[in-house]
């Protein structure tokens, strides 16, 4: 995870043991890779397909969206936060649609990505 110019401050959660770290890695894979998951690729994503049709115009507007969507969502981490958000957004949108729109692919790639950052921060890098 990248944040420009933005000290992490994870203060307000315990993290001192390696169960309560597990425990707020859990909380992550249910909001970042469940439930953004869902909502994102799971419904809003096939909303432009459903009023317009399956075109590959109302795919590529609705990736976009997605896209601008997920990134503003991280605007608490600057320009850099929200730019490689987007891109990640795009990388869980190809495993999503390389899948043949098997949710869970996506899923599973977002949770791992958020594991990835929890792991970054508990390091210290």
């Amino acid at each position: 995870m990248v944040w420009k110019n933005a000290e992490i401050n994870l203060s307000a959660f315990d993290l001192s043991t390696p169960v309560s770290r597990l425990g707020w890695m859990a909380v992550g894979w249910i909001h970042g890779g469940f439930i953004e998951e869902l909502i994102c690729r799971g419904f809003l994503l096939t909303r432009p397909e459903t009023l317009f049709g399956k075109r590959p115009w109302s795919t590529v507007v609705a990736v976009f969206l997605l896209v601008v969507f997920f990134g503003l969502g991280h605007a608490y981490q600057g320009i850099v936060g929200m730019i490689s958000t987007g891109l990640s957004s795009l990388v869980f949108w190809a495993a999503y649609f390389l899948s043949k729109r098997e949710l869970g692919v996506s899923l599973f790639a977002h949770g791992l990505w958020d594991t990835i950052g929890w792991l970054l921060i508990f390091s210290g890098s």
